[in-house]
Protein backbone atom coordinates (compact mmCIF):
# COMPACT_ATOMS: atom_id res chain seq x y z
CA UNK A 1 0.00 0.00 0.00
CA UNK A 2 2.78 2.38 0.93
CA UNK A 3 4.70 1.79 -2.28
CA UNK A 4 1.51 2.24 -4.31
CA UNK A 5 0.77 5.63 -2.78
CA UNK A 6 4.37 6.74 -3.25
CA UNK A 7 4.19 5.73 -6.92
CA UNK A 8 0.93 7.62 -7.41
CA UNK A 9 2.37 10.74 -5.78
CA UNK A 10 5.46 10.37 -7.96
CA UNK A 11 3.30 10.23 -11.07
CA UNK A 12 1.33 13.29 -9.95
CA UNK A 13 4.52 15.28 -9.23
CA UNK A 14 6.00 14.26 -12.58
CA UNK A 15 2.83 15.30 -14.41
CA UNK A 16 2.70 18.67 -12.64
CA UNK A 17 6.39 19.32 -13.28
CA UNK A 18 6.02 18.35 -16.95
CA UNK A 19 2.99 20.64 -17.30
CA UNK A 20 4.86 23.51 -15.69
CA UNK A 21 7.93 23.04 -17.91
CA UNK A 22 5.76 22.73 -21.02
CA UNK A 23 3.82 25.88 -20.11
CA UNK A 24 6.95 27.94 -19.42
CA UNK A 25 8.82 26.72 -22.52
CA UNK A 26 5.79 27.21 -24.79
CA UNK A 27 5.03 30.66 -23.42
CA UNK A 28 8.54 32.01 -23.73
CA UNK A 29 9.14 30.34 -27.08
CA UNK A 30 6.01 31.97 -28.47
CA UNK A 31 6.83 35.31 -26.89
CA UNK A 32 10.42 35.25 -28.10
CA UNK A 33 9.25 34.30 -31.59
CA UNK A 34 6.92 37.30 -31.63
CA UNK A 35 9.64 39.62 -30.35
CA UNK A 36 12.12 38.26 -32.88
CA UNK A 37 9.66 38.82 -35.70
CA UNK A 38 8.99 42.36 -34.55
CA UNK A 39 12.66 43.18 -34.16
CA UNK A 40 13.73 41.60 -37.44
CA UNK A 41 15.48 44.02 -39.75
CA UNK A 42 13.00 43.69 -42.60
CA UNK A 43 9.82 43.01 -40.63
CA UNK A 44 6.77 45.08 -41.57
CA UNK A 45 5.98 47.83 -39.13
CA UNK A 46 2.74 49.71 -38.74
CA UNK A 47 1.28 53.20 -38.59
CA UNK A 48 -1.94 53.29 -36.58
CA UNK A 49 -4.71 55.53 -37.88
CA UNK A 50 -7.84 56.78 -36.17
CA UNK A 51 -10.78 58.68 -37.73
CA UNK A 52 -13.46 60.62 -35.90
CA UNK A 53 -15.68 63.69 -36.44
CA UNK A 54 -14.62 67.14 -35.32
CA UNK A 55 -16.74 70.22 -34.82
CA UNK A 56 -19.50 71.15 -37.28
CA UNK A 57 -20.98 74.54 -38.09
CA UNK A 58 -24.49 75.48 -39.24
CA UNK A 59 -26.29 78.81 -39.91
CA UNK A 60 -28.07 78.58 -36.55
CA UNK A 61 -26.95 81.01 -33.88
CA UNK A 62 -27.85 81.41 -30.18
CA UNK A 63 -29.49 84.75 -30.95
CA UNK A 64 -33.17 84.52 -32.03
CA UNK A 65 -33.72 85.70 -35.59
CA UNK A 66 -29.99 85.80 -36.37
CA UNK A 67 -28.15 83.34 -38.60
CA UNK A 68 -24.51 82.83 -39.47
CA UNK A 69 -23.33 83.01 -43.04
CA UNK A 70 -20.28 81.26 -44.53
CA UNK A 71 -18.62 81.71 -47.90
CA UNK A 72 -15.73 79.91 -49.58
CA UNK A 73 -12.70 81.51 -51.26
CA UNK A 74 -14.73 82.19 -54.38
CA UNK A 75 -17.45 83.92 -52.40
CA UNK A 76 -19.94 81.08 -52.78
CA UNK A 77 -22.30 80.63 -49.86
CA UNK A 78 -21.86 77.55 -47.66
CA UNK A 79 -24.81 76.28 -45.63
CA UNK A 80 -23.09 73.72 -43.40
CA UNK A 81 -19.53 72.77 -42.52
CA UNK A 82 -18.56 69.40 -41.04
CA UNK A 83 -15.13 68.56 -39.72
CA UNK A 84 -13.31 65.23 -39.72
CA UNK A 85 -9.98 64.25 -38.25
CA UNK A 86 -7.47 61.52 -39.00
CA UNK A 87 -4.81 60.83 -36.35
CA UNK A 88 -1.65 58.91 -37.26
CA UNK A 89 0.54 57.15 -34.67
CA UNK A 90 3.95 55.52 -34.94
CA UNK A 91 4.26 52.99 -32.11
CA UNK A 92 7.05 51.03 -33.80
CA UNK A 93 10.74 50.92 -32.89
CA UNK A 94 11.97 53.23 -35.64
CA UNK A 95 11.33 56.43 -37.55
CA UNK A 96 10.34 56.42 -41.21
CA UNK A 97 10.66 58.63 -44.25
CA UNK A 98 8.67 58.97 -47.48
CA UNK A 99 5.36 57.86 -45.96
CA UNK A 100 2.30 57.92 -48.23
CA UNK A 101 -1.14 58.43 -46.71
CA UNK A 102 -4.32 58.22 -48.78
CA UNK A 103 -7.69 59.27 -47.39
CA UNK A 104 -10.80 58.31 -49.34
CA UNK A 105 -13.99 60.25 -48.58
CA UNK A 106 -17.19 58.73 -49.95
CA UNK A 107 -20.09 61.07 -50.65
CA UNK A 108 -23.82 60.49 -50.76
CA UNK A 109 -26.30 60.43 -53.66
CA UNK A 110 -23.58 59.33 -56.05
CA UNK A 111 -21.65 62.59 -55.72
CA UNK A 112 -18.23 63.08 -54.17
CA UNK A 113 -18.04 65.23 -51.03
CA UNK A 114 -17.06 68.87 -51.39
CA UNK A 115 -13.78 69.57 -49.61
CA UNK A 116 -13.48 73.13 -48.28
CA UNK A 117 -9.99 72.83 -46.84
CA UNK A 118 -7.60 70.82 -44.71
CA UNK A 119 -4.61 71.18 -42.45
CA UNK A 120 -1.86 68.81 -41.28
CA UNK A 121 -0.51 69.27 -37.76
CA UNK A 122 2.70 67.86 -36.31
CA UNK A 123 1.98 68.35 -32.64
CA UNK A 124 1.35 72.08 -32.18
CA UNK A 125 3.15 72.94 -35.44
CA UNK A 126 1.49 72.93 -38.84
CA UNK A 127 3.17 70.65 -41.40
CA UNK A 128 3.19 72.92 -44.43
CA UNK A 129 5.38 70.51 -46.42
CA UNK A 130 2.74 67.77 -46.31
CA UNK A 131 -0.03 70.27 -47.11
CA UNK A 132 1.77 71.55 -50.21
CA UNK A 133 2.30 68.09 -51.72
CA UNK A 134 -1.28 66.82 -51.36
CA UNK A 135 -2.89 65.39 -54.50
CA UNK A 136 -6.67 65.27 -54.93
CA UNK A 137 -8.48 62.85 -57.24
CA UNK A 138 -12.17 62.17 -57.87
CA UNK A 139 -13.47 58.75 -58.87
CA UNK A 140 -17.26 58.53 -58.99
CA UNK A 141 -18.60 59.36 -55.54
CA UNK A 142 -15.15 59.15 -53.91
CA UNK A 143 -12.76 61.99 -53.25
CA UNK A 144 -9.19 60.78 -52.64
CA UNK A 145 -6.47 62.86 -50.98
CA UNK A 146 -2.86 61.67 -51.10
CA UNK A 147 -0.45 63.09 -48.52
CA UNK A 148 3.30 62.59 -48.60
CA UNK A 149 5.00 62.86 -45.22
CA UNK A 150 8.75 63.28 -45.62
CA UNK A 151 9.59 62.14 -42.09
CA UNK A 152 7.43 60.49 -39.46
CA UNK A 153 9.15 59.92 -36.12
CA UNK A 154 8.08 57.42 -33.49
CA UNK A 155 6.56 58.68 -30.23
CA UNK A 156 6.42 57.00 -26.84
CA UNK A 157 3.05 58.53 -26.06
CA UNK A 158 -0.56 58.65 -27.22
CA UNK A 159 0.02 62.00 -28.90
CA UNK A 160 -0.47 61.54 -32.67
CA UNK A 161 2.56 61.99 -34.91
CA UNK A 162 0.30 63.70 -37.46
CA UNK A 163 -3.24 65.03 -37.16
CA UNK A 164 -5.03 65.68 -40.47
CA UNK A 165 -8.14 67.87 -40.22
CA UNK A 166 -10.59 67.89 -43.13
CA UNK A 167 -13.50 70.28 -43.64
CA UNK A 168 -16.43 69.44 -45.92
CA UNK A 169 -19.50 71.28 -47.14
CA UNK A 170 -22.05 68.95 -45.55
CA UNK A 171 -24.15 68.44 -42.45
CA UNK A 172 -22.08 65.48 -41.26
CA UNK A 173 -18.67 64.05 -42.14
CA UNK A 174 -18.54 61.55 -45.02
CA UNK A 175 -17.34 57.99 -44.60
CA UNK A 176 -13.54 57.90 -44.51
CA UNK A 177 -11.07 55.11 -45.23
CA UNK A 178 -7.31 55.37 -44.76
CA UNK A 179 -4.41 53.63 -46.52
CA UNK A 180 -0.81 53.98 -45.35
CA UNK A 181 2.35 52.58 -46.96
CA UNK A 182 5.98 53.35 -47.62
CA UNK A 183 9.34 52.86 -45.92
CA UNK A 184 8.51 49.32 -44.78
CA UNK A 185 5.34 50.49 -43.03
CA UNK A 186 1.69 49.63 -43.50
CA UNK A 187 -1.46 51.06 -41.97
CA UNK A 188 -3.74 49.50 -39.36
CA UNK A 189 -6.70 50.69 -37.33
CA UNK A 190 -5.77 52.19 -33.97
CA UNK A 191 -6.07 49.98 -30.90
CA UNK A 192 -4.85 50.82 -27.42
CA UNK A 193 -3.11 47.45 -27.12
CA UNK A 194 -0.64 48.57 -29.79
CA UNK A 195 0.50 51.35 -27.46
CA UNK A 196 0.51 49.04 -24.44
CA UNK A 197 2.76 46.63 -26.38
CA UNK A 198 5.20 49.51 -26.78
CA UNK A 199 5.10 50.22 -23.04
CA UNK A 200 5.51 46.51 -22.33
CA UNK A 201 8.61 46.30 -24.53
CA UNK A 202 10.29 49.07 -22.51
CA UNK A 203 9.92 47.18 -19.24
CA UNK A 204 12.64 44.90 -17.89
CA UNK A 205 12.29 41.13 -18.08
CA UNK A 206 11.55 40.80 -14.37
CA UNK A 207 9.01 43.63 -14.45
CA UNK A 208 7.16 41.87 -17.27
CA UNK A 209 7.27 38.30 -16.03
CA UNK A 210 8.31 38.45 -12.38
CA UNK A 211 4.74 38.47 -11.05
CA UNK A 212 3.83 35.43 -13.16
CA UNK A 213 6.90 33.51 -11.99
CA UNK A 214 6.24 34.37 -8.35
CA UNK A 215 2.61 33.27 -8.71
CA UNK A 216 3.62 29.98 -10.38
CA UNK A 217 6.26 29.41 -7.70
CA UNK A 218 3.70 29.90 -4.94
CA UNK A 219 1.25 27.53 -6.65
CA UNK A 220 3.76 24.75 -7.22
CA UNK A 221 5.39 25.17 -3.81
CA UNK A 222 1.93 24.90 -2.24
CA UNK A 223 1.23 21.75 -4.25
CA UNK A 224 4.60 20.35 -3.23
CA UNK A 225 3.98 21.12 0.44
CA UNK A 226 0.56 19.48 0.21
CA UNK A 227 1.99 16.32 -1.38
CA UNK A 228 4.83 16.13 1.13
CA UNK A 229 2.28 16.57 3.91
CA UNK A 230 0.23 13.68 2.51
CA UNK A 231 3.29 11.44 2.44
CA UNK A 232 4.33 12.44 5.98
CA UNK A 233 0.78 11.91 7.22
CA UNK A 234 0.74 8.44 5.73
CA UNK A 235 4.10 7.63 7.35
CA UNK A 236 2.92 8.95 10.74
CA UNK A 237 -0.26 6.92 10.59
CA UNK A 238 1.63 3.80 9.57
CA UNK A 239 4.02 4.34 12.50
CA UNK A 240 1.04 4.79 14.84
CA UNK A 241 -0.52 1.60 13.58
CA UNK A 242 2.73 -0.29 14.19
CA UNK A 243 3.04 1.23 17.66
CA UNK A 244 -0.57 0.35 18.49
CA UNK A 245 -0.06 -3.15 17.16
CA UNK A 246 3.04 -3.53 19.35
CA UNK A 247 1.09 -2.38 22.40
CA UNK A 248 -1.76 -4.79 21.70
CA UNK A 249 0.72 -7.55 20.94
CA UNK A 250 2.46 -7.01 24.28
CA UNK A 251 -0.85 -6.93 26.14
CA UNK A 252 -1.98 -10.19 24.53
CA UNK A 253 1.27 -12.09 24.98
CA UNK A 254 0.50 -13.28 28.50
CA UNK A 255 -3.03 -14.37 27.58
CA UNK A 256 -2.49 -16.09 24.24
CA UNK A 257 0.44 -18.19 25.48
CA UNK A 258 -1.98 -20.06 27.74
CA UNK A 259 -3.96 -21.14 24.67
CA UNK A 260 -0.91 -22.34 22.74
CA UNK A 261 -1.10 -19.59 20.04
CA UNK A 262 2.04 -19.08 17.96
CA UNK A 263 3.83 -15.74 17.78
CA UNK A 264 2.70 -15.23 14.18
CA UNK A 265 -0.92 -15.87 15.07
CA UNK A 266 -0.55 -13.54 18.01
CA UNK A 267 0.84 -10.81 15.75
CA UNK A 268 -2.05 -11.20 13.31
CA UNK A 269 -4.54 -10.92 16.14
CA UNK A 270 -2.81 -7.82 17.49
CA UNK A 271 -2.81 -6.26 14.04
CA UNK A 272 -6.52 -6.95 13.64
CA UNK A 273 -7.32 -5.39 17.01
CA UNK A 274 -5.20 -2.32 16.23
CA UNK A 275 -6.83 -2.02 12.82
CA UNK A 276 -10.31 -2.18 14.35
CA UNK A 277 -9.40 0.53 16.85
CA UNK A 278 -7.96 2.83 14.24
CA UNK A 279 -10.86 2.14 11.86
CA UNK A 280 -13.26 3.19 14.58
CA UNK A 281 -11.34 6.43 15.07
CA UNK A 282 -11.29 7.04 11.29
CA UNK A 283 -15.04 6.48 10.97
CA UNK A 284 -15.69 9.05 13.69
CA UNK A 285 -13.84 11.76 11.74
CA UNK A 286 -15.53 14.37 9.58
CA UNK A 287 -15.66 13.71 5.88
CA UNK A 288 -13.09 16.44 5.22
CA UNK A 289 -10.70 14.88 7.70
CA UNK A 290 -11.25 11.45 6.15
CA UNK A 291 -10.38 12.93 2.74
CA UNK A 292 -7.17 14.48 4.10
CA UNK A 293 -6.04 11.42 6.05
CA UNK A 294 -5.27 8.02 4.50
CA UNK A 295 -7.56 5.12 5.26
CA UNK A 296 -6.36 2.72 8.01
CA UNK A 297 -4.43 -0.32 6.81
CA UNK A 298 -3.35 -3.52 8.58
CA UNK A 299 0.33 -3.80 9.46
CA UNK A 300 2.43 -6.78 10.36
Amino acid sequence: MKSGIVKILGYVCTALLSAMITFVVTYYSTRNAQVSATDAEFATRYIDYQTFPEASWSPKSPVPGVQFSYTDKAGKRIDNISGARVNLYNFSDRDTTDLHVQIDAVGTSGKPPVLLGFRVANGAVEDFGSEETVVQRVNGDTLSLEFKISRFNRKNSLEPGRAISLYFSSVSMPNLSVTVNGGGFEGRSFEYIHYSDLEQAKRSWFDKYGAYLIFLSIVFVSIGVFLVGCVRTYKRQNARMRGLTDVVDGALSAVVQQHGMSSDQQRVLASEVAFSCWQSIYNSMWKVDQWLFPRPTRVK
